[in-house]
């Protein structure tokens, strides 16, 4: 009866997790490694991915939301794996999609899909390349994707950069979805200078290993920027101590 005990209380802690204006989506992609891509979206969580798509949707008062933030507390929580799967998922529903990476710090897009990393983000926000030059068609029909580009000494500077309005409102008028994966809140400052110029942020966090006041210490320092709009958040690799319907009831 503990064990059992336990597990509710544990399962009702991730709840909370998330404050008023946090709705949770939860998902299980795969574990730490070299990510995969592949162009069929994967069945086991693609029900939470479309949910997470219609929750976007209905998040938006006046103007769709297109342009997301996905940022995590910390290192390992799974941000980059849940953009590239969700990107994926909308990409298979005839959605056109361009993933930006934002993560300066330690980017993937490249190696993900097989690209060069220099000409990409940072080559636009320092002036050295034009969007319509960074943004590449990957192997995945309707997807695109602009690299992280040129390793710079400051990241955070590029962020702060008057070209990164201008480039996403280009980029919403060309793409159904732009989806951008940063580095973590708690660690860096690139996501929270990023953070005001996109239509919503969610926050990825890895259930039973990011403890609440982390989450709310991200969720703090992403509000503090100016008007940040916090859509959802996704507890990733989430283990069942008890039945899903259990859950439901909590």
């Amino acid at each position: 009866m503990s064990k059992t005990f336990e597990a509710l209380m544990k399962a009702k802690d991730e709840q909370r997790i998330s404050a008023e204006d946090l709705r949770p989506f939860y998902l299980q992609p795969r574990r730490r490694g070299r990510l995969r891509v592949s162009a069929k979206p994967m069945p086991d969580i693609a029900e939470e991915y479309q949910r997470m798509k219609h929750g976007l949707v209905s998040a938006a008062s006046g103007e769709r939301v297109k342009a997301v933030m996905f940022v995590s507390s910390n290192e390992g929580e799974g941000t980059t794996t849940t953009v590239v799967n969700f990107a994926v998922h909308l990409c298979a529903e005839s959605h056109s999609v361009l993933l930006v990476d934002a993560n300066l710090r330690s980017p993937a897009f490249h190696e993900s899909f097989g690209l060069e990393r220099a000409g990409g983000l940072s080559d636009m926000l320092n002036d050295r390349k034009n969007l319509l030059d960074v943004i590449v068609e990957s192997k995945i029909r309707n997807l695109s994707v602009i690299p992280a580009g040129t390793a710079f000494a400051t990241p955070a500077v590029l962020f702060e950069s008057k070209n990164l309005d201008a480039a996403i409102s280009q980029m919403k008028r060309s793409f159904d979805w732009i989806l951008f994966d940063a580095p973590p809140v708690n660690l860096y400052n690139d996501a929270a200078l990023l953070a005001p110029h996109v239509d919503g942020v969610i926050l990825v966090v890895e259930a039973e290993r990011t403890r609440r006041e982390v989450v709310m210490r991200a969720k703090g320092l992403l509000q503090q920027r100016g008007t940040v709009r916090l859509l959802g958040a996704v507890f990733n690799h989430r283990k069942l101590h008890i039945p899903d319907w259990a859950y439901k009831l909590l």
